[in-house]
C-alpha cells in the first residue's frame, strides 16, 4: 500500500501545534497527550519510507544535529543507572522522558529534517512561522481581554485553544493567574511566564524579519497587516503577561539588537524611543483610568518590594515568593547535581528527588515548596540549565550546549556567503540561538515544541544553503 506523505506530514505538523489537555485526581496532574500521541503514529508513519531514515542518518554524519542524538543517547544511559542505584521514578520516566524528551523535543525537531525542502519549502514553512508566531501574540491580547471582561462562551473557546490548566490545593480551585483586578496574558502557555519566554527567544527573528525590506507573503494586504502588526502584538503581549524578568530581558535585547547588531542609532534616537515612551504612558494611562488596579499588587511594585528586601531573605520570601521558589530550587538543585557530576541522577528524576533534599533545606521554604515537600512529589521552576545539569551531569551538559554552539559557529561562517532573504533568515536564526542559550539559565521550558521546530528548521536550512553554495562551486 502507498501512503502519500504529503498528507501524513500536514497532519503532523498541524498536529504538532495543538495544546496537550490534562484531568485531575486530588492534587495530581494526569496530562492526556492527545496530539502528541497522534503526532508520534504520523512519525511512525514517516518512517515508513526508507529515504526518510536515511536522511536522518545523513543529518546524525553531517550537522551538529549528531551532538542532539547523542545528547538523546546520554540522557537514556543515566536512566539505566538510576534503575541500577534504586532511584528511578517511574512518573518522571512517563512525564519527563516520553513526554518531554521524546515528544516535545526530538521528534518535533526531526520533523523539519524530514519535510524541508522536500515537501515544503523554505519560504512556506518560513511564512508558516511567521503567522505562527503572529497568531500566539494576538491570542495572549484576545486571551487578556476575554478574562478581563469575563466573557463565558469566549473563555471556553480560548481554553480550548490554550494549554489552561487547572491547579487543586486543599480543595481551592486556581484557575487564572491574577495580579490584582488583572489576569495574566497567557496566550497558548500554560504559564504567563512561559509566554515572556517564547517572545524573548523568538524576537530575533520577529525583528529581522519584520524589519527587512524583502516581503514574506505573496498577498499585500496579508504582508502588510502582519509586518505592520506583529512587533505592537508582540510588545503588548507581553507587557500584559505581566512579568518583570521577560519584560527586562526584552528591554534590555531590543536595546542591544538596535544600537548594536543593526546600529542604527538615530532610528532609535528619533523614533524607537519616543514612540516606546508614548506607547507605555498610554497603555499605563487606560489601565489605570478604566481598571480598578490596587497599585499595591502590580509588577512594578513587586519590583520595588524586592529591593526593600533584598537584605532579608526571610522577608523577600513574604514579598515575592515566585522568584524566591526558583532561587531556593536553583540552590538545592545545584547541590544535588554536585553530587552527581558525571552522571546526575538520571533523566526526569530531579523533580522527585529534589523534595528529599529540599526538606533538608538550611535556606527557609516559601509556602509553595512546603506544600511539595509535603506531598514528597514536586516539581518547582528551575531552569534549563540546572535541569539538564542535574539530571545527566557535566557530560549530558557539554552534549546539549555543544550542539547549540556548533551550529551558531556554522552559522556565523555561513552568513558573509550569502546574500538578500537567505542571509537575513541566516542572521535571525543566529541571533535566535543566542537568546535561547541565555534563556536556558533563566528559564525552565526545556520541553517547548515549538522553540525545537525552530530548531529543526534551522538545522535544515543551514544544510540547505551549505550544500547550495557547495554546488555552486564546483
Amino acid at each position: 500500500m502507498k501512503i502519500n506523505l504529503k498528507y501524513i506530514i500536514f497532519i503532523a505538523l498541524v498536529l504538532l501545534m495543538l495544546p496537550s489537555f490534562c484531568f485531575i485526581i486530588g492534587t495530581q496532574f494526569i496530562p492526556v497527550y492527545i496530539p502528541a500521541i497522534l503526532f508520534i503514529f504520523c512519525i511512525l508513519l514517516i518512517f515508513y519510507n526508507k529515504k526518510l531514515i536515511r536522511t536522518l542518518l545523513y543529518y546524525y554524519k553531517q550537522t551538529p544535529f549528531k551532538y542532539l542524538v547523542l545528547f538523546f543517547i546520554w540522557a537514556f544511559i543515566t536512566i539505566i543507572f538510576s534503575i541500577i542505584k534504586g532511584k528511578f521514578f517511574i512518573g518522571g520516566f512517563i512525564t519527563g522522558t516520553l513526554g518531554g524528551l521524546i515528544c516535545s523535543v526530538m521528534l518535533p525537531c526531526i520533523l523539519p529534517l524530514f519535510i524541508v525542502p522536500k515537501y515544503i519549502n523554505i519560504k512556506t514553512f518560513t511564512r508558516f512561522l511567521y503567522l505562527f508566531f503572529w497568531f500566539v501574540f494576538l491570542l495572549g491580547i484576545l486571551d487578556f481581554l476575554i478574562f478581563y471582561f469575563d466573557i463565558p462562551i469566549l473563555k471556553e473557546v480560548i481554553t480550548i485553544l490554550s494549554n489552561k490548566r487547572l491547579l487543586m490545593l486543599n480543595s481551592t480551585e486556581i484557575s487564572r493567574v491574577m495580579i490584582g483586578n488583572l489576569p495574566r496574558a497567557r496566550s497558548i502557555f500554560d504559564e504567563p511566564s512561559f509566554l515572556g519566554y517564547f517572545i524573548f527567544v523568538v524576537s530575533p527573528i520577529v525583528y529581522e524579519w519584520t524589519l527587512s525590506k524583502y516581503k514574506i507573503f505573496k498577498n499585500n494586504l496579508i504582508n502588510i497587516v502582519t509586518k505592520r502588526t506583529i512587533i505592537p502584538f508582540m510588545w503588548i503581549s507581553l507587557i500584559l503577561t505581566q512579568s518583570p524578568i521577560f519584560l527586562i530581558f526584552n528591554i534590555i535585547f531590543t536595546t542591544i539588537y538596535f544600537l548594536i547588531i543593526r546600529q542604527e542609532y538615530k532610528k532609535i534616537i528619533r523614533h524607537f524611543i519616543p514612540i516606546s515612551i508614548l506607547f507605555l504612558s498610554l497603555i499605563s494611562v487606560i489601565l489605570l483610568i478604566f481598571t480598578k488596579i490596587d497599585l499595591s499588587s502590580t509588577y512594578l511594585n513587586r519590583i520595588f518590594l524586592v529591593i526593600q528586601n533584598i537584605n532579608s531573605f526571610e522577608d523577600f520570601i513574604m514579598v515575592e515568593p515566585s522568584l524566591a521558589t526558583r532561587i531556593i530550587t536553583i540552590i538545592n538543585a545545584i547541590k544535588m547535581g554536585l553530587q552527581h557530576l558525571f552522571l546526575g541522577v538520571g533523566y526526569g528524576n530531579m523533580s522527585y528527588l529534589i523534595a528529599e533534599q529540599l526538606s533538608h533545606s538550611s535556606i527557609p521554604l516559601t509556602k509553595e515548596l512546603e506544600i511539595f515537600v509535603l506531598l514528597n512529589k514536586t516539581n518547582p521552576a528551575s531552569t534549563i540549565f540546572i535541569k539538564i545539569f542535574s539530571e545527566t551531569g557535566i557530560i549530558g551538559t557539554y552534549l546539549f550546549y555543544y550542539f547549540i554552539v556548533k551550529e551558531i559557529i556554522i552559522l556565523h561562517k555561513l552568513i558573509p556567503m550569502l546574500y538578500g532573504k537567505a542571509k537575513i533568515l541566516i542572521s535571525s536564526f543566529q541571533i535566535f540561538l543566542i537568546t535561547y542559550i541565555l534563556s536556558t539559565f533563566y528559564s525552565s521550558l526545556l520541553n517547548d515544541s515549538y522553540t525545537w521546530v525552530i530548531i529543526g528548521f534551522i538545522l535544515t536550512v543551514t544544510n540547505y544553503y551549505i550544500n547550495r553554495i557547495k554546488h555552486e562551486k564546483t
